[in-house]
């Protein structure tokens, strides 16, 4: 609908600015008559009653564009952080399920902590997380020294 409506009114018109221009229009077409007489009774002459009435409708269709814009881009950034964690969680989950299945003797700890890994490098304690047997199978490996015995670790 719009397509028709931006070759009409100028090849280089963005959607937004046609948006703004229909909701104008179809304002000025509902409220026009409602609308003149509530700024004549204040006193105001019909010559200025005109002006005054499309520049507060343009404003208005303006302002709710404009807010209608924002609001969409939001809810697109959510949607797509929405879309990233669940993919991420997915991937977690199949990570997990092909640890447990290559090495079944691993505590659940461990594969958490290489769960843990397969998203960033991770600092662990070697003593406390178990990390020291999955380092000493050669599944993790150390790359800085963190206090005296923690470890920053990666895959």
């Amino acid at each position: 609908m719009i397509s028709w409506l931006k070759d009409f009114i100028s090849p280089n018109s963005s959607a937004k600015t046609i948006a703004i221009v229909l909701l104008t229009c179809v304002n000025l077409v509902i409220f026009w008559d409602k609308g003149e007489k509530l700024i004549a009774s204040r006193g105001v002459q019909d010559y200025y009653a005109s002006f005054i009435l499309i520049v507060i409708f343009y404003s208005v269709s303006h302002l709710l564009i404009i807010i209608l814009c924002k609001l969409f881009a939001s809810l697109e950034k959510i949607w797509a952080y929405y879309k990233e964690s669940q993919h991420k969680k997915a991937g977690l989950k199949a990570f997990r399920h092909k640890v447990r299945k290559a090495i079944p003797q691993l505590p659940t700890a461990q594969i958490e902590i290489l769960g843990q890994l397969s998203e960033s490098e991770r600092t662990l304690d070697l003593v406390k997380n178990g990390a020291l047997y999955l380092e000493n199978q050669n599944y993790i490996t150390r790359l800085h020294k963190v206090s005296h015995s923690s470890f920053v670790f990666e895959i």
